[in-house]
Formats: structure tokens, sequence, C-alpha cells
């Protein structure tokens, strides 16, 4: 009778705690996130059609250091934690987490960069920072969709806006270099004042019309029409040769 009772007692308090522990994740509207309990951390999901499911794991954290960096990141005095589970070889101590204005995701610490969980070979932790929509640099270079852009002259470098769409960007220019920024093409220009974009295929400046392949020959700036935005992706016009001008 008395042992009956006391798995009675031990059953309402465990229940008790469950429910304790729940409250705070019903009234957390995140699709996921972490919990410090003080004495335990948890990660949660939430699923998409039946939000009130609620899925809990235990993360093997030191709660008293825990951080949360993000829904999905988070560290601890030694470690960096991703959805919940321990991210291999990331020092929590040094960790930091940038975001870009495409929600990429970049893990940083003494020694190495990560983008969404993927190390990004050859980067300068100390002076890695997000530019601006794709573009990101550190010491060596720019980088665009994290490709190396190899930019001779980082002082000079600039992102040039679409001339349809400022919030676009198709090119990039250095006193020396225009690099096309989808193929990330590297194109010797003769005026870096003057070098402006056309479209997302097609640039000039003063003296010559450029395409994603370099020069385009015969064709005179101040004379140059961008043929129409299908032909654009035409191999005719891709050449290194164009006669359609005015």
């Amino acid at each position: 009778m008395i042992m009956a009772r006391r798995m009675k007692i031990i059953k309402y308090s465990v229940l008790s705690l469950v429910c304790l522990c729940m409250m705070p994740l019903l009234s957390d509207c995140r699709h996921c996130g972490y919990k410090n309990y003080g004495i335990a951390v948890i990660f949660f999901t939430r699923d998409n059609l039946l939000p009130f499911i609620i899925s809990v794991k235990y993360v093997d954290a030191d709660p008293l250091s825990f951080e949360e960096l993000s829904n999905t990141y988070a560290r601890d005095k030694h470690k960096v934690f991703d959805w919940g589970e321990t991210f291999d070889g990331v020092d929590g101590a040094t960790c930091r987490l940038l975001i870009d204005e495409h929600d990429n995701n970049y893990i940083l610490d003494s020694i190495n960069v990560y983008c969404n969980s993927f190390k990004l070979e050859g980067r300068d932790p100390a002076t890695f920072r997000v530019v601006k929509d794709y573009l990101t640099e550190d010491k060596y270079d720019y980088y665009w969709y994290n490709k190396p852009l190899n930019v001779k002259d980082k002082k000079s470098f600039v992102l040039l806006n679409d001339p349809e769409d400022s919030e676009q960007y198709y090119w990039a220019k250095d006193k020396y270099y225009a690099y096309q920024l989808g193929s990330a093409h590297r194109i010797q220009i003769a005026d870096y004042s003057s070098f402006r974009p056309l479209s997302a295929y097609y640039a000039l400046d003063k003296s010559q019309v450029y395409n994603t392949k370099g020069v385009v020959k015969n064709a005179k700036p101040e004379t140059f029409k961008l043929p129409a935005w299908g032909a654009q992706f035409n191999e005719y016009y891709y050449g290194d040769s164009i006669t359609e001008q005015k």
C-alpha cells in the first residue's frame, strides 16, 4: 500500500515536471529552437501541419555557458551545436555566427569558416565578413556564392547594380578587371571609371563592349544596342563578334 502510494506520487511528480517543461514550448511560436532550463538544454522542432506536435531532443551542452546563436545554431564554452547535434571540430569558445541577406549561416571559429555546416577552404576567419547579397570577403579575396573571384585590386573593387533592378548584381569591377559574377569570369577592361553593366550578360566602357566571355569585337560603345532579352541567351550573341548595331 505504501509502495503504491509512493509510485503514484512519483508518477504525478514526473507528469508535473513534463508539463512544466512543455509550457514554454507551447507558448514559443518558432518552428524550432533551443530551451535552457538551467540544469539541461533541449532542442525542439514543431510539426509544419500540426504545430501543437513538438519533437524534443536533449542537447549535450553545458547549461551555465550555453548561448543560442540562432534558431538552429548554439554554443557553450567547448562546443557548437547545429539542429541540436554537436558540430564536430568547431570551437565553441571562439565561435561566432554571421547571416547574410539570404539566410545563409556562416559559422566562424579561430581556425575555420563554415557556410551552412560546410567548411569553406582557404578562408581567414579573423577578417571574414559578409559584404552584401551573396558577396563575402576576407583578407585574401572577395567571394560570390562562396566562389573566389580572384580580385586583383581589393581597394578599388565595387559591386555594380543592374540597371533594371538596383537590388540585383551581375557585375563588379576593380581598376584592372571586370568580374561577371554569374560565371566568375575575370575580364580585362579598358577604362575603370566609365565601365558599367547593361544587363546580366553585357557591359561597356568608353572604349569597348563586353559580354560574359570578354570583349565583343567590332562593337562600338556609342552605338551598341542590347539584343532582345531572349537573344542574350543565344550562342550567337555569346560569341566574340556582333554586328547588330544601328
